[in-house]
Formats: structure tokens, C-alpha cells, sequence
């Protein structure tokens, strides 16, 4: 596939610290996008202005949510391409030609690359999304492994629209859940192994309440009609197990129970491992 014009959709809420080396380097690429514009996520520092010193179109909204922000982003947006980048993540400056290329090479619902992890201190922590270059099926991203940044994918215009974008009603996981719709309903993804993403860690990142956990989970599943209720129920085990280790113990054993307490995998021992370490 060839596009004419390609658009950079960052969503973003108080995101004054971050957001310049995002937008910096969406604009220093080997081939430069043809726009940024940035969803405002009811920010109160100096986000908005900050966006349009750089030069990024920006879309004020009242807060709401990422999804919100970004799908009010892609509606001002004039791309038939749509790369995505979250505020406090950065690109490598081949990034959009290395997306281009592989658009022109390959048949795919959509197109991501490896992010590199790097943590607050700015130190190298390890891949995601990391594994051969080529297609992947939809049901690879029902495992973490698969999962790449939010900021590693671009779609076609086109089927941003076919799959209604993103769901609004999800609080997390919305990138998982586009990710799984898109390559189940439009075919498989395509992966370019070579990183050219990175991914800021965040503390924040998962919520402390497990009924909102487990509220988000049923809604995501239910708009996966072409999943088995195996297929469900194995991810939303998951989900709380990938909670659990990201929250400190004793905290996680409200996760650990929402799990169903599945002391015979290996990924309840991790879990609860990491969740020591964090303690």
C-alpha cells in the first residue's frame, strides 16, 4: 500500500515535561510526517501551548480519557496514514520511513515495531513486542509477550474508521483491545523487528482497584465476538496476574483472588514474585 500523507496522533494530559521530546522527534524523521496533532486530555499545565510552539496542531477537549483524545485527534487529522505516540514516549528518526517501506512491502490489517523499554532514570530495561520480522496473528496479542507500546503502530486511515477506532468506554487495554479487533477482523498484523520506538516506564500505570479491573475486562471481552469464552477466560486471568505483579504485596492478593488463584501456572508464581520485589 502507498500513502499520500501521514499524520502523528499524540494524546496527551499534563504532559509539560515530556511532550517536546515527543513531538521533537516525530518531526526530526528521515521522512518528516505531513502533521502532528495532539489531543489535549483536559491538561492544566501548559501542555496545549507547549504542543503548538512545536509546531503540532492541537485539539483542546474537557478530560476524559486517551481514547477520547485520540480519536478526537485522528478526526482532525487529514492523513491516510496514522501513526500513533503517547507523550512521554520518543522515536527513533527512521521510524516512519522504516513503517512506509514495510507498508509497501506487505498486506496487513496493521504495521508495529519493538520498543525499547527505558525506565524513569533513563536506563535501558528490555524490549516489547520483541520477535521475527513478519505477520502475526490476532490471537499472538492475546499473550503480553506480543504486546508492543502504544506508540509502535501505524494503520491506514481507512481501517482506523472500519474498526470504529478506539473503544471509549475502556479505561485501560485500549490499545490491546484495537490491536486484537483490528488483526481478527481485517486480517494479521506485521511486525518489523527492528526496534524504533521507546517506551518511558510509568508507575502509574495500572489501576488499584480491582472491581475497576475486572468492570474493564468485561467490557473489553465483550467485543470480541470471534473469541472463545477458553480464549476469554485465559485472558482475563491474565489481566489480573499482570495486575497482581505490578501491584506491591499484600496489595496484590485482591488481584491474585480476581485470578482465580491459579497456583498451578507458572504465571501466578511470577506474579507474585515481582509483586514481592515491589514490595
Amino acid at each position: 500500500m502507498e500513502f499520500r500523507r501521514v499524520s502523528v496522533i499524540i494524546p496527551a494530559s499534563n504532559a509539560e515535561k515530556t511532550l517536546e521530546q515527543a513531538i521533537r522527534s516525530a518531526w526530526e524523521q528521515s521522512r518528516p510526517p505531513d502533521e502532528i496533532v495532539v489531543g489535549d486530555d483536559g491538561s492544566t499545565d501548559g501542555t496545549a501551548a507547549l504542543a503548538e510552539t512545536l509546531g503540532a496542531h492541537v485539539v483542546r477537549l474537557p478530560k476524559g480519557n486517551g481514547a477520547i483524545a485520540r480519536n478526537q485527534a485522528v478526526d482532525a487529522s487529514t492523513g491516510d496514514l496514522l501513526l500513533f505516540l503517547d507523550a512521554d514516549d520518543w522515536w527513533k528518526p527512521t521510524k516512519v520511513e522504516a513503517h512506509l517501506e514495510r507498508w509497501s512491502e506487505a498486506e496487513a490489517s496493521f504495521v508495529f515495531d519493538t520498543a525499547l523499554q527505558v525506565s524513569l532514570q533513563g536506563q535501558a530495561v528490555g524490549p516489547m513486542g520483541a520477535g521475527p520480522d513478519g505477520p502475526v496473528p490476532w490471537e499472538a496479542f492475546l499473550e503480553w509477550t506480543t504486546w508492543t507500546s502504544g506508540s509502535s503502530f501505524s494503520v491506514p486511515r481507512s481501517r482506523y474508521r472500519e474498526m470504529g477506532g478506539f473503544r471509549e468506554e475502556l479505561v485501560s487495554q485500549q490499545d490491546v483491545d484495537f490491536w486484537v479487533r483490528c488483526a481478527a477482523e481485517a486480517g494479521h498484523a506485521e511486525r518489523i523487528a527492528a526496534p524504533h520506538t521507546f517506551y518511558r516506564l510509568s508507575p502509574n500505570g495500572v489501576s488499584k482497584r480491582p472491581r475497576d479491573v475486572e468492570a474493564n475486562l468485561r467490557v473489553l471481552l465483550s467485543g470480541w465476538p470471534f473469541a472463545s469464552d477458553g480464549q476469554k477466560d485465559a485472558f482475563f486471568q491474565l489481566m489480573a496476574l499482570t495486575a497482581a505483579g505490578f501491584t506491591p504485596f499484600p496489595d496484590c492478593i485482591q488481584y491474585l483472588r480476581l485470578a482465580g488463584w491459579p497456583v498451578h501456572r507458572p504465571k501466578f508464581w511470577r506474579a507474585l514474585a515481582r509483586s514481592l520485589r515491589a514490595a
